[in-house]
């Protein structure tokens, strides 16, 4: 069965929606090829920006040069490593700037399954109860992981555990990168207000758009770790993103004042 944006009970949508997939590159040059290969087969109505920080591997040469070749795939060329969340916001406003309705933001590395966008797209596209922002979430029933070391595992589980604890939003994947946003809830954003340009972004933008009264909610995924290079994440990006969660903390205590 072709997996399509527009499922059979959207069908009486006026329009087809526009839809962006942003992906953010440092030194993934042999993942991306593969990668835009099996976003075109499981997402062939989608454009697809990437959002490359001056990789020293030649990413970002390659994928401006494929753009001759894939009419769908546009570049963003940085220049140097700016930090993921300035990589991701700088890709969710170019999906705004250029009208595209629906915003997906996913790895490049082949830890999220393009073969599931379509479905994280179907449940922001609903004739009734439409999410907003929905997450492809390792932590929910049915959610798998595979290949993380036993260390990065309680990494992972402690701070989404923390973060559920200091800002009350039951959420089980708050660092889950896999997301289609609704341009809409997007647009209410403040985005002076998103600062954090390491992987408390993730934290962060969650919790913006949760405080404007975005609807969110989880689909569960198999997480496999990266198929080829080296993980960014280090303890400094932990260290980092408990400091987001504690500022976030501390602004929803003031707000509540």
């Amino acid at each position: 069965m072709k997996n399509e944006f527009n499922a059979t009970h959207l069908e009486e949508q006026p329009q087809r929606l526009r839809c962006l997939i942003v992906v953010c590159t440092y030194n993934e040059r042999d993942n991306l090829p593969s990668l835009i290969e099996a976003i075109n087969q499981h997402a062939p109505e989608g454009d697809i920006l990437v959002v490359d920080d001056n990789s020293p591997d030649g990413t970002g040469k390659w994928a401006t040069e494929e753009c001759e070749n894939n009419t769908r795939l546009k570049v963003l060329q940085r220049s140097g490593k700016l930090g993921l969340g300035s990589a991701i916001r700088t890709g969710l406003k170019y999906g705004l700037d250029h009208n595209y309705d629906r915003i997906v933001n996913l790895d490049a590395d082949f830890s999220h399954d393009p073969a599931t966008i379509p479905a994280l797209l179907e449940r922001t596209m609903r004739s009734e109860k439409p999410w907003d922002v929905a997450i492809g979430s390792r932590y929910v029933a049915g959610g798998k992981i595979s290949g993380l070391s036993y260390l990065r595992r309680c990494m992972s589980r402690a701070i989404n555990a923390y973060a559920r604890l200091l800002l009350g939003l039951k959420v089980g994947d708050w660092s889950s990168s896999f997301r289609v946003y609704n341009a809409g809830s997007l647009k209410r954003l403040k985005w002076e207000e998103l600062v954090c340009d390491g992987y408390g972004s993730l934290q962060e933008l969650l919790w913006n758009l949760h405080s404007t009264g975005a609807v969110i909610g989880e689909i569960p995924i198999h997480y496999i770790n990266r198929r080829h290079g080296k993980s960014k994440i280090s303890w400094q990006d932990a260290q980092g993103a408990l400091f987001t969660l504690h500022r976030l903390a501390f602004q929803r205590r003031f707000a509540k004042k």
